[in-house]
């Protein structure tokens, strides 16, 4: 489903563009711009990419397990009778399935419509100078300091390329964009928790429409979708199955065709309830895969941002607790040694899909004996060149006896 937005005319840019119009003047016109539901799509909605699937048939809804039953519980009924009476049935099943399969279609088109107020770019004009580099942001509300607050979320990556003095662009319905400094709270590692929290610096409220946290569970041949900046432009993607999901990444099918997709990072993956189930942190060079960070890190940085950047998970290897894992955190490698060589060592970069913090035991399943080492890196992203602050250590972990220990390592 494609559509487009329009203008509310000349006379309101030119109100729009006055540099006497202040603040409360974009409050008041935006309040009055939201009264009136918008029936088109952003025109950065890229459109070919904004496509949705019509419903062509009826679901698999004609479940074959009524007929039986049906039967059973009929049984003064002439067969035939039996069987118009369970064709019936299952008709009106399939139809009232197929009911609820549009609205929800609908009730994904209609959010869409405003995806524009979701969406922020980030960005620092004097590095664009040399390098036109942005990034996606989105926006939710939580508890911060005791009171409900707009935050943003984006790529921790992205913060770190970006540097400070970032600034992030909103676009108003039916407006134009401003830009707003922005404040770093809390920083997930670029490994697995690759997301960052900020605070923008002002009153944002009336300007934006914040994302609703999924609860549920996220399952492979799921269809999510995301919203992302690049190539200037607003692009929603529909039809991002699930590949895999496990506590670590969500692996979708690649639906970005051949776009340059820089600035993609740190956008957001809806599921059809249009709650907020990841958050996009690349794709595989071969364009077969893209991965997303599981909404259940960003709870933590939540919490952390709360609690000076500190919320910790378990890492346990076959029940047993190794040691405990911070937010801005992530496993660097995993070593099995025996006889004092190190035969098999795991590396997690790009194969993040693998490790789960409860069950670390699923990277060496046959391993009985010997001595494992996790090797922990805090702050900064080796990866990718950035050193400053960098802390490291193992965790170890004796097979045969249980017995764990802690080193710090240095530079």
């Amino acid at each position: 489903m494609k559509k487009r937005w329009t203008l509310t005319g000349a006379a309101c840019l030119l109100v729009l563009a006055s540099p006497a119009y202040a603040k409360n003047g974009w409050q008041h016109l935006i309040k009055m711009l939201r009264s009136k539901a918008p029936s088109t799509l952003p025109a950065q909605a890229k459109p070919s990419i904004q496509k949705y699937p019509s419903v062509q048939a009826l679901p698999a809804a004609a479940n074959p397990s009524i007929l039986p039953a049906l039967s059973a519980s009929l049984p003064g009924i002439h067969s035939l009778q039996q069987q118009h009476i369970s064709q019936a049935v299952n008709l009106s099943v399939a139809a009232a399935q197929a009911k609820q399969y549009a609205q929800q279609k609908q009730a994904m088109a209609s959010f869409d419509a405003y995806a524009l107020q979701s969406i922020g770019v980030l960005r620092n004009p004097l590095l664009q100078i040399l390098v036109p580099l942005e990034a996606t942001a989105f926006f939710i509300e939580a508890q911060y300091q005791g009171e409900k607050t707009i935050l943003g979320v984006t790529a921790a990556h992205m913060i770190d390329f970006l540097g400070p003095d970032m600034l992030v662009r909103i676009t108003p319905a039916e407006g134009l964009g401003m830009d707003f400094p922005i404040t770093v709270l809390a920083k997930g590692n670029t490994g697995l928790a690759d997301i960052a929290l900020f605070k923008v610096n002002e009153d944002i409220s009336d300007f934006v429409r914040p994302l609703s946290l999924g609860e549920g569970e996220v399952r492979p041949g799921e269809n999510l979708r995301s919203y992302s900046f690049f190539e200037k432009e607003l692009h929603i993607i529909p039809n991002r199955r699930v590949l895999a999901a496990t506590p670590s990444r969500l692996v979708t099918s690649f639906e970005f065709g051949k776009h340059d997709r820089a600035g993609a990072c740190g956008g957001p993956l809806l599921n059809e309830q249009n709650e907020l189930v990841g958050i996009h942190c690349g794709s595989s060079l071969s364009k077969q895969e893209s991965y997303a960070v599981p909404v259940s890190f960003l709870k933590d940085l939540l919490a952390a941002a709360q609690h000076h950047n500190q919320k910790t998970r378990p890492l346990v290897w076959n029940g047993k607790v190794v040691g405990q894992i911070n937010i801005d955190e992530y496993i660097y490698s995993v070593s099995l040694k025996q006889f004092g060589f190190s035969p098999r060592t795991f590396s997690p970069w790009h194969d993040e899909e693998k490790v789960d913090y409860a069950h670390l035991e699923k990277i060496f399943p046959l391993a009985q004996d010997g001595i494992v080492e996790i090797h922990l890196i805090q702050g900064g992203t080796l990866q990718t060149g950035h050193t400053e602050g960098v802390r490291q250590r193992i965790l170890t972990l004796n097979l045969r006896t249980g017995e764990t220990a802690q080193k710090p390592l240095h530079l």
